[in-house]
């Protein structure tokens, strides 16, 4: 089951697509991709700018795994931007970036990053 929920906003003078995806672990990543970038497509042909964040379960700060390759591939092929740079998990000793923010027109996007503190990203 790929979970993902998609909407537009309608604001004055602008449509906004902002989403949340979901991929569990077990779910294979490029199946999850596949079904993520057709949704992708019918937000932009519906909005002016599209946003998506959410726990995709790869790890981008991991650069030699072929499910981070795929992902940002696919971003890429669709002008996505990822905003977020810091790990997003820690765990231990163990650092991840697994919660992403997506954005297909940075420029509308003032600020971002990773709320740090006790009970806030270690989950």
């Amino acid at each position: 089951m790929v979970t993902r929920l998609l909407g537009v906003i309608g604001w004055v003078g602008a449509e906004e697509s902002v989403g949340v995806v979901y991929r569990p672990p077990h779910i294979d990543y490029k199946m999850f991709l596949n079904s993520l970038g057709d949704t992708l497509v019918e937000c932009m042909a519906l909005a002016d700018v599209v946003y998506f964040c959410g726990d995709v379960n790869i790890d981008l700060l991991n650069i030699d795994s072929s499910s981070t390759a795929y992902l940002c591939d696919f971003i890429e092929s669709l002008n996505f931007v990822q905003l977020i740079e810091q790990p997003t998990r820690a765990a231990g000793t163990s650092i991840s970036l697994i919660d992403h923010i997506y954005v297909a027109d940075s420029e509308r996007v003032r600020d971002c990053g990773v709320i740090e503190g006790k009970g806030l990203w270690s989950y």
